[in-house]
């Protein structure tokens, strides 16, 4: 992975983190282990989407990028945060750009 693109989807993790501290949907505290034992996509058996994103799916990018490893070739989390947030009492938009911004991200080669 070329650095350019390794700094870009740093940046980006960094955003939605910040993001998420934004609009009040970052937790102190983990969920119970076992929720974050989940099969399902976005242990949506288990998590809030939100919690997801902090407990499971950045840790796991801030890694791969650590680590340099390998990435996903195809990324759609932005679309699970558009239905997820549909409806709800809470302004997500620049949370789901953002998503957004990290799965072109993802799939744009370097």
């Amino acid at each position: 992975m070329s650095p350019s693109r390794q700094r870009r989807l740093a940046l980006i993790l960094t955003r939605i983190e910040a993001e998420l501290r934004r609009l009040g949907l970052w937790s102190a505290l983990p969920p119970p282990a076992a929720a974050l034992q989940s099969t399902l996509p976005f242990c949506l058996d288990t998590l809030a989407f939100e919690q997801w994103l902090q407990w499971v799916c950045l840790p796991r990018f801030w890694a791969l990028l650590q680590q340099d490893g390998q990435l996903p070739e195809r990324c759609s989390i932005a679309p699970m945060a558009e239905v997820w947030f549909e409806g709800k009492a809470i302004d997500a938009e620049n949370l789901i750009e953002l998503l957004r911004a990290f799965d072109q991200a993802l799939t744009a080669k370097d």
